[in-house]
């Protein structure tokens, strides 16, 4: 059973709780050798995005022991298939072990949709109280609410 790390929208319950029945809060953690910024697109808007930094750290909720169907409905609504994020694995030391821990960076097709080069820092405080309502009614919930999602996990 796999555990996540997410350190953008699916840290908000609302959202995690929406796409994947996530149903709870996640443990604070922070990993290392990753760098978290603020994706401007014209298309989507603004998307939290992880890449590859040996110097920087990311805060983010560790979600443990997911099930297969929560890590594939994170994996679609992530948009792996089509390279949006990329699930990768990485090993981080908590509490006196070493935990396999599965992240989403940014992928290719993400990087093509770029207006600008990955510069600013993504806030999830500044996040929560400017943008999340409409992130659920527009992005969210009409995702999973969709005939795709319905029929490809039986919602």
């Amino acid at each position: 059973m796999p555990n996540v790390f997410v350190y953008g929208t699916l840290m908000f319950p609302e959202v995690a709780g929406l796409v994947a029945q996530i149903d709870s809060v996640g443990e604070p953690i922070t990993i290392q050798g990753f760098k978290r910024f603020e994706a401007r697109t014209r298309d989507w808007g603004n998307y939290p995005v992880i890449q590859r930094d040996e110097i920087a750290s990311v805060e983010g909720l560790l979600f443990r022991e997911l099930t297969e169907k929560q890590l594939a409905k994170l994996d679609w609504y992530e948009d792996v298939d089509h390279g949006l994020y990329v699930r990768e694995q990485v090993q981080h030391k908590h509490g006196g072990k070493t935990l396999d821990v599965q992240l989403y960076v940014c992928g290719p097709a993400l990087e093509r949709r770029l207006l600008e080069p990955l510069s600013k820092p993504w806030d999830p405080v500044v996040f929560r109280k400017n943008e999340l309502d409409r992130y659920l009614n527009e992005i969210v919930l009409p995702t999973i609410g969709s005939d795709v999602f319905k029929s490809t996990f039986n919602a």
